[in-house]
């Protein structure tokens, strides 16, 4: 392997550790955190066990939303700096990288780049659809369209039946 090969992976790799590794350190520590917190048992309440079964309800959901971002960083991130690491240290390191291997890994590149671009729009788009009025709206317009559709149904029955 030559030098030139060698600084290129050593490059990849700590591309791979600063890029992703460090940031996602934090991340996971503070929502482990932030959970630990939240699934710490309750002790009374002023509203007596229908307060604490709303606040039980509360912090599950909040929990569940941080599984949630932390999968969707994970699904979005992840991919990338394998795809990524793995062409550093693996294929540059080969004399068999042939056209096709590296169309392959440019495809994937490319792809994995996109979701890890996705990213920045996922989270405010979730954060937006798991606010409580998106679904009261969401909610309203399905029991609306269930209705119309009941309503179709009655209308078609009763013209067919006559």
């Amino acid at each position: 392997m030559n030098l030139e090969l060698s600084w290129f992976m050593v490059y990849g790799s700590v591309i791979s550790v600063v890029m992703f590794v460090l940031p996602f350190m934090p991340v996971m520590v503070c929502y482990g955190l932030m959970v630990r917190k939240l699934l710490e048992p309750s002790w009374g309440s002023a509203e007596g066990q229908q307060g604490l079964r709303a606040a039980h309800r509360t912090k599950q959901k909040s929990v569940k939303m941080i599984f949630i971002v932390l999968m969707m960083f994970m699904f979005c991130f992840l991919p990338y700096h394998l795809i990524e690491f793995w062409r550093h240290l693996i294929l540059y390191d080969s004399e068999e990288m042939t056209c096709k291997v590296s169309g392959v890994f440019f495809i994937a590149f490319e792809g994995t780049l996109l979701m890890a671009s996705a990213n920045s729009i996922m989270d405010p788009i979730f954060f937006f659809m798991a606010g409580k009025e998106f679904r009261k709206t969401m909610k309203k317009k399905k029991q609306k369209i269930s209705e119309n559709n009941l309503q179709e149904f009655e209308n078609t029955v009763w013209t067919t039946s006559l």
